[in-house]
């Protein structure tokens, strides 16, 4: 008696139809898995590549920092001019090195005890050029913190409100410290923050920091660089307004701003700023 019919009559035998059921499912099943796996491989490289990338940024940055005579002496007072007024400071031989590198070189950022510790870019003919770009112009998730290109910056004047935009990124690093001083506690502890330009080594103390979202327009502080004293006002009264910190100052018109501005992921086009006087030059 044939093998197929002895186990039919033993009632063991599995119809052919039902086999190549689940022979389809175990394929569908092998194709599943494989599609899984793929999936994560390509995300784990896309991780990978993103840290060994995010890892070779901020060892970039340290190489630039020990360009940077430390500690830094106060950038002596140049003579005054022939209308008796004193003239701009210059930190041009202090950040020689950096500016032979790059031009746009405007200064350097620092936040102690935060990764907040970076150069600053000055490229006003060319919007969110140091979005994506190192140091030296090449391409950089992490980019580098730079100058609102409506800022006024130069030996002749600055704007009363310097403006500075830099990512918020995953890792930790860049202008994710800023997002700390939404609580009182960090702002405590992190009160001043220093921005050495090439004209001057000056001392900021925090005074508000918010988030907002851009995408209602409501409150366009990227344009708020060279103000008037009604503007000023305006623009103390707002931010105040907004912040999420009592810090007891008031900045008055005549005091010098600095406002840092990152990313911020609550809101549909979320910006987080962090402002500053200066009480220091």
């Amino acid at each position: 008696m044939p093998r197929d019919a002895l186990e039919a009559r033993r009632g063991t035998a599995v119809p052919r139809r039902r086999r190549r059921r689940r022979s389809k499912a175990d394929i569908l099943l092998l194709c599943l898995i494989a599609v899984f796996a793929l999936g994560l491989a390509v995300s784990g490289g896309m991780l990978l590549h993103y840290h060994l990338e995010n890892r070779a940024a901020q060892s970039a940055f340290s190489e630039l920092k020990t360009l940077v005579p430390t500690p830094a002496a106060p950038a002596p007072a140049a003579p005054a001019d022939d209308a008796g007024e004193p003239a701009a400071r210059d930190n041009t031989e202090r950040f020689a090195q950096l500016l032979a590198k790059n031009g746009d070189f405007a200064g350097w950022l620092t936040i102690e005890g935060t990764k907040v510790d970076y150069p600053v870019m000055y490229r006003p003919k060319n919007e969110d050029y140091y979005l994506r770009r190192d140091f030296e112009g090449g391409y950089s998730t992490s980019g580098v913190p730079y100058l609102e290109e409506r800022c006024t910056f130069g030996a002749d004047g600055c704007s009363n409100n310097l403006i500075v935009y830099g990512h918020n990124m995953k890792s930790g690093t860049m202008f994710n410290a800023l997002l700390g001083y939404a609580r009182q506690e960090f702002y405590e502890a992190h009160k001043t923050i220093v921005f050495d330009t090439l004209y001057e080594n000056a001392e900021y103390e925090v005074f508000a920091a918010f988030a907002l979202d851009v995408a209602d327009n409501a409150f366009p502080y990227d344009t708020m660089t060279d103000l008037d004293e009604d503007g000023f006002d305006r623009y103390i009264d707002e931010v105040i307004r907004r912040s999420y910190l009592v810090t007891g100052i008031v900045p008055q018109y005549g005091d010098r701003l600095l406002t840092l501005s990152t990313c911020e992921y609550a809101h549909t086009d979320g910006r987080f700023l962090v402002l500053a006087r200066q009480i220091t030059a």
